[in-house]
C-alpha cells in the first residue's frame, strides 16, 4: 500500500475514532429544562462538569442553579435510602418492608423542593421542570391541581427505565442484607463487608444516573 494512503486511512481511523468518543459524550450530557419557574418562562441546557450562567439580576440565575440542585438531590436521597435498608430495612425509622424506593422518599424529595421553590399553592399552576441524565433516565416535575380538595400538589414522575433500574436495585439491595444476615463473622470482617457493600450500592447508584 503507498505510504500516503496508509497515512491517510490512519487519519480517518483516528478522526472516526474522536468523533464516536465526542458523540458519546454528547449522549452523556445531562439536559434541564424548565418552564414556568419564578422569572423563567422557557429554558433549556446541558449540564456540564462546569457552567457559567450570565445575566441580569432577577432573570433566573438562582433558579436554574436550584432547580439542576434538587434533581442532584434525588441521587443522594435514593444512596440514602438504600444503605439505610442494607442496614436495617428501614428508613428514617420506618419499616421499609415492601414499600417502592420511590414512595419512600416522596415527602423528602418534595419537602427540598419546597425548601428551595416555596409552597405548591404559591407556585405557577403550568410550572414543569425535567431533568435527562441520560436518553431514558429522567425525571419529571409538574403541579396538579385537586379540585375536591381544592389544593395544588407537587407531581414527581420517574422514566419507565429509570423505575425499572431503581426496582432492580432496591431487591439486590434487600437481597445483599438477606445474605449478611445470615453469615456469622467477625466484627472487622462484618464491617470491611458494609464498606465494600456501601461502595457498591453508591456505585450502582452512580451508573444508574449516569455520574
Amino acid at each position: 500500500m503507498d505510504v500516503s494512503n496508509e497515512k491517510e486511512l490512519k487519519s480517518i481511523e483516528i478522526y472516526c475514532i474522536l468523533k464516536n468518543k465526542l458523540r458519546k459524550e454528547r449522549k452523556l450530557m445531562h439536559k434541564i429544562e424548565i418552564r414556568k419557574n419564578g422569572p423563567i418562562e422557557q429554558f433549556e441546557m446541558d449540564i456540564n462538569k462546569f457552567n457559567i450562567l450570565i445575566g441580569e439580576q432577577a432573570t433566573g440565575k438562582s433558579t436554574v442553579a436550584k432547580s439542576i440542585y434538587f434533581f442532584r438531590t434525588v441521587k443522594t436521597l435514593m444512596t440514602d435510602y438504600l444503605t439505610q435498608l442494607y442496614d436495617s430495612n428501614s428508613y428514617n425509622n420506618q419499616l421499609q418492608e415492601g414499600i417502592p424506593i420511590f414512595k419512600a422518599i416522596s415527602h423528602d424529595l418534595k419537602s427540598v423542593f419546597i425548601r428551595l421553590f416555596g409552597y405548591s399553592w404559591d407556585l405557577n399552576p403550568d410550572l414543569y421542570l425535567k431533568y435527562e441524565y441520560y436518553d431514558d433516565i429522567w425525571i419529571e416535575i409538574s403541579m396538579y391541581d385537586d379540585h375536591i380538595k381544592r389544593r395544588r400538589y407537587i407531581s414527581v414522575n420517574y422514566s419507565e427505565e429509570m423505575r425499572r433500574q431503581i426496582s432492580e436495585l432496591q431487591a439486590e439491595v434487600r437481597q445483599m442484607r438477606n445474605d449478611r444476615m445470615h453469615v456469622t463473622t467477625s466484627l472487622a470482617l462484618a464491617n470491611e463487608e458494609r464498606k465494600r457493600d456501601y461502595n457498591a450500592i453508591a456505585q450502582r447508584v452512580n451508573e444508574i444516573f449516569h455520574d
